[in-house]
C-alpha cells in the first residue's frame, strides 16, 4: 500500500511538474514576472547585448505557447528597404526580422546571416520559436492585406493589437477619421508596454489608393504604425508632390530617424 501511495505521488508531481513548465516563474530558457499568465512579463532572448523582455499577450495552455510582444521597439528600421509600395509578405523587415534569403523579398535582399532572429536567439531558444501562419486580411478602411505567411517572427497587425490588448481601443475624441485607434484617452496601451516611440504595424499596401474629398489617386497610404501615445495611424503621404513613400518613412521620409521602430511579436512553445 505504501509503495502504491509513493508512486501514485510520485507520478502527480511529475504530472504537475509537466503542466507547470509554463508557468514557473523562472526557467533555464526565460523568466516570467510576476507570473507567466497573460499580462506578465517574460525574458527571452537578447538583442544588443540586453535581455529581450516580452508582454504575455496570450498563455495557450491547450497548445502550451505563449504569444509575445516585445515590451520595447528595439530598433529603427524601414518596412521596406526602397521607395515603393509592398505588402508585409514580400517587404524587407519580414526577411530581415526571419533571417530570409533574397527570393523572399522584393529586392532581393538576402539577410540569412544578418537578421534579428539570428541576434537574438542562441540555436536552442530559436528551437522554442513557434512558426506560425500569420493572416493578412484586407482592412475594410484602407484595403491593406496581402497574402499569408509562414514566419517565425513578425509584427502585429491592428486587428491582433485589439484582440490581445482590449485596452488599445480607448477612444480618442475628436480623432474619429478611419484608420485610428486609441490615442491620448487611449494610453492604457501604454501601461502594458512600453511607448515613446512610433512602431509598425504589419499591415500594409502594395497600392494606391484615393482619399475621400482629395485629388483622385493624389495620395496613397502605406503601412499602419502605433505612435508614441498608443493611438493607431497608417502613413499617408502626396504621391504626386513628392517621390517619398510612406512605408520607408514615418512623417516625410527625407530623415531616416522619422522612421517607426520595429516591435517584435512571436509564438513561443513551452
Amino acid at each position: 500500500m505504501m509503495k502504491k501511495q509513493l508512486t501514485l505521488a510520485l507520478f502527480i508531481a511529475a504530472l504537475l511538474g509537466i503542466l507547470s513548465i509554463g508557468c514557473n516563474r523562472t526557467n533555464e530558457e526565460y523568466t516570467c514576472n510576476p507570473s507567466c499568465e497573460r499580462g506578465g512579463k517574460l525574458l527571452f532572448g537578447k538583442y544588443n547585448g540586453s535581455p529581450i523582455e516580452w508582454y504575455i499577450m496570450s498563455n495557450d495552455t491547450v497548445n502550451r505557447r505563449f504569444m509575445l510582444l516585445a515590451m520595447d521597439p528595439l530598433e529603427q528600421r524601414a518596412f521596406h528597404e526602397e521607395l515603393a509600395p509592398v505588402t508585409w509578405e514580400r517587404s524587407t523587415i519580414r526577411s530581415w526580422l526571419n533571417g530570409y534569403g533574397p527570393r523572399e523579398n522584393d529586392l532581393e535582399i538576402d539577410y540569412t546571416s544578418d537578421s534579428f532572429i539570428s541576434q537574438a536567439f542562441t540555436r536552442k531558444e530559436k528551437a522554442w520559436i513557434h512558426k506560425t501562419t500569420v493572416v493578412n486580411n484586407g482592412n475594410s478602411d484602407l484595403g491593406m492585406g496581402g497574402t499569408p505567411t509562414k514566419d517565425y517572427v513578425f509584427l502585429l497587425n491592428k486587428n491582433e493589437l485589439v484582440e490581445f490588448i482590449p485596452e488599445t481601443a480607448q477612444a480618442w475624441p475628436g480623432h474619429t477619421w478611419p484608420g485610428h485607434i486609441g490615442g491620448y484617452e487611449g494610453t492604457k496601451l501604454c501601461t502594458k508596454i512600453r511607448c515613446k516611440k512610433h512602431w509598425w504595424l504589419r499591415d500594409s499596401t502594395d497600392e494606391r489608393v484615393p482619399i475621400e474629398g482629395e485629388v483622385m489617386n493624389a495620395h496613397f497610404y502605406g503601412a499602419r504604425y502605433v505612435n508614441s501615445v498608443g493611438a493607431v495611424g497608417y502613413v499617408k503621404f502626396p504621391v504626386l508632390s513628392t517621390p517619398v513613400n510612406g512605408l520607408n518613412y514615418y512623417n516625410d521620409g527625407t530623415h531616416r530617424e522619422n522612421c517607426p521602430y520595429v516591435r517584435p511579436a512571436l509564438w513561443m512553445n513551452y
